[in-house]
């Protein structure tokens, strides 16, 4: 018998885990995954090309040098989108409160200015850490570590909702292929 092992964590992975129901803090409704941090959050695995450019971005040199990384996107009823440019920050941080609220205000005057009704304002942001499911020497899983939404991040969305009018979401990437999002 081997000691304890780690295994890297994948959306399948977490769905199967969420389904043995032998884990409180993942659940499935509707089909879908949930964790049940602070508050639920949605878990999908990462499809949008624009994720994945973000990613990268965050990963520069083949992971040399690795810093959290922010867009900010508001979405117009016409289906047109307003996004920031790539927000480089650092390994474990990459924007304020202020720096975001300022980013939202243009890109929603810069939207009104051309006739636009805001209707939602999207947050994407990467994580670093990295997860894993920590399997024991009696070929049990012994610990989950994921990236979640912080209390940082949900924070974030709870003060920028009480001025923002639109709905307004914020998702964390993870190098692994999944994502983390929440909305107000």
């Amino acid at each position: 018998m081997i000691g304890s092992y780690e295994i890297s964590i994948d959306y399948e992975l977490l769905f199967n885990i969420a389904k043995s129901r032998e884990f409180k803090n993942f659940v499935v409704r509707d089909n879908s995954l949930v964790y049940q941090g602070t508050i639920a959050q949605v878990v999908t695995p990462i499809q949008s090309q624009d994720d994945f450019k973000l990613l990268e971005e965050s990963y520069k040199f083949s992971g040399l040098l690795q810093r959290e990384c922010l867009i900010v996107k508001v979405v117009c009823e016409t289906g047109d989108i307003f996004s920031s440019n790539i927000i480089k920050g650092k390994k474990n941080s990459v924007s304020s409160y202020k720096e975001v609220k300022t980013l939202i205000d243009e890109l929603s005057l810069k939207a009104k200015s051309l006739g636009h009704t805001v209707l939602e304002v999207e947050l994407l942001h990467t994580h670093l850490t990295r997860q894993f499911v920590l399997i024991s020497k009696e070929d049990e899983i012994d610990k989950i570590s994921i990236n979640p939404l912080s209390d940082s991040d949900i924070d974030l969305l709870l003060r920028l909702r009480q001025y923002i009018k639109a709905r307004i979401s914020i998702r964390a990437l993870t190098k692994d292929g999944i994502c983390f999002s929440a909305s107000a």
